[in-house]
């Protein structure tokens, strides 16, 4: 009886597409704690470049169709075009929809128990103050939000567990 030698094992995909450049970031930065040394799934990042919650669920849409995914999702800012329309599109596609609502700077504040009811510009203010820097700067989230920091938040922070129900961690 002959044995195989190089058993893989095979992970489940996911795509993960993201707003905005802070969105790319965080998703970059999730991937790299929750997806290496073959843990968890295998998780591709995309970045939608903006232009609101439509846009996002579009450009899923389309890289979703250039490769065969086990799941997608949409990480959105809700406070741009995030309409029942929008929302029965990501459900008629099976995304996942992981909505930052009003924006990721508000959760990401709330993960580090900073939450305030604010609009979007008070949150990306008080987030650059906090911080010293934008979300979407390079190092700068991975700097800040370590594993341990994360696990502690996802249960108190929605989006955050969900996220990390679709990696299957």
């Amino acid at each position: 009886m002959m044995v195989p030698r190089n058993v893989r094992a095979v992970r489940e995909t996911v795509l993960i597409v993201g707003e905005g450049y802070a969105d790319y970031q965080f998703l970059r930065h999730i991937r790299s704690l929750y997806t290496s040394n073959q843990q968890g799934s295998q998780m591709t990042v995309g970045n939608a470049r903006g232009k609101g919650a439509a846009n996002v669920v579009d450009y899923a849409v389309r890289l979703a169709r250039q490769a065969s995914y086990d799941r997608v999702g949409a990480l959105l800012d809700t406070d741009t075009d995030w309409t029942p329309a929008v929302q029965r599109k990501a459900r008629s596609a099976r995304i996942t929809t992981l909505p930052s609502v009003p924006c990721i700077e508000c959760w990401l504040l709330e993960v580090v128990g900073q939450h305030k009811q604010c609009d979007t510009e008070e949150h990306k203010y008080r987030f650059k103050q906090t911080f010293g820097g934008d979300a979407h700067q390079d190092g700068l989230i991975a700097g800040i939000f370590k594993k341990d920091v994360l696990d502690a938040a996802r249960p108190r922070v929605a989006v955050l567990d969900k996220l990390l129900l679709l990696l299957k961690v």
